[in-house]
């Protein structure tokens, strides 16, 4: 998301932010250490040797192009899969060997979401939730989630953003430690988002841990407490996200809108990058050169109304990764 809205859902997340939660994360012993996982199908190695921490009572997120391996990943630590070799260990438990121990404390929202099309959507969540010994509200689930309005309609005749909010909910009915959400914003409008954000915030402040994926880097970006980038089955970087954008080593991003693919080849030929929106292209420029990049620029034929400069995030990260082939 850009412009308007996403500085408005970012201003909206500053909102919502606890004081401190992210001091007292590092604190505590991890809540998931994956070391050297992979998942191979015959020949094809779509997960490779992958390690990373998951920290306890923190917001982590996977992200990584379609096909990178996330949702193999995740589905790993869910125990909906096997992987070839490799080690888990979620609360200090060996997640591969002791399965059936952690299905209590964990939460799963998956990308494909399933649930009984002719039930309510307050029906499906009582049913899910009766299947555990400790289970969260449903009533409370739905009030915070925003379901009130639709919790008593047959679940197949919701809209996409109504189901999605119903699994996050399934997700949440056994009041986990960890809840494992694959793109669960996917299709939100904004207003959803922010009250997602706002519920994860919560559940962050109540030490529940939190590991999501997400093809939003600014929802990674202001959310999370650690991302991991994951390309061609591999972590190709980690850290927090401020790490990462530091890791561009500029001050600024100049950015080009509104290319035709004859003015993107020339940009491309000056040393941008492909932006994530449509048309547009970045260059990373230190501030002492910035003056004459944007001369530089304009003297190609580029118009001024659609040259601008912004600083740099984790867009930028993850496209010189992904498209750069960099290990940060």
């Amino acid at each position: 998301m850009r412009g308007a809205g996403a500085a408005q859902e970012a201003a909206i997340l500053d909102d919502v932010s606890p004081g401190g939660a992210r001091a007292r994360v590092s604190d505590r012993e991890p809540a998931v250490q994956v070391r050297e996982l992979t998942r191979s199908y015959g020949s094809r190695q779509v997960v490779r040797d992958v390690s990373f921490t998951v920290p306890a009572g923190g917001i982590f997120c996977l992200v990584g192009p379609n096909g990178a391996g996330k949702t193999t990943t995740i589905e790993i630590l869910e125990g909906l899969r096997t992987p070839t070799s490799g080690a888990i260990d979620i609360f200090g438990i060996d997640a591969i060997a002791n399965r059936n121990a952690l299905k209590s404390r964990i939460g799963v929202l998956p990308q494909e979401l399933e649930l009984e099309t002719r039930l309510t959507a307050r029906e499906n969540l009582a049913y899910y939730a009766s299947l555990y010994d400790r289970r969260a509200d449903v009533d409370d689930l739905i009030d915070r989630l925003g379901l009130a309005s639709c919790a008593n309609q047959r679940f197949g005749k919701l809209s996409g953003g109504q189901k999605r909010r119903v699994g996050i909910a399934a997700a949440l009915v056994n009041d986990p430690d960890l809840v494992f959400l694959d793109e669960p914003t996917s299709g939100a409008d904004p207003l959803a988002r922010r009250e997602l954000w706002t519920l994860l915030r919560g559940l962050q402040a109540k030490g529940t841990t939190i590991f999501f994926t997400t093809h939003y880097m600014d929802e990674a970006e202001r959310l999370a407490d650690v991302v991991c980038v994951i390309n061609d089955g591999r972590i190709v970087a980690g850290g927090k996200p401020a790490e990462l954008v530091q890791t561009l080593g500029a001050s600024k991003r100049l950015v080009l809108r509104n290319l035709t693919p004859d003015a993107m080849a020339i940009a491309m030929a000056k040393g941008f990058q492909r932006g994530v929106e449509p048309g547009e292209a970045t260059r990373a420029v230190e501030d002492a050169h910035l003056a004459e990049a944007m001369r530089d620029v304009q003297a190609l034929g580029f118009p001024s109304r659609d040259i601008s400069v912004r600083q740099p995030s984790l867009d930028d990260v993850f496209i010189a990764l992904v498209e750069g082939g960099v290990t940060a």
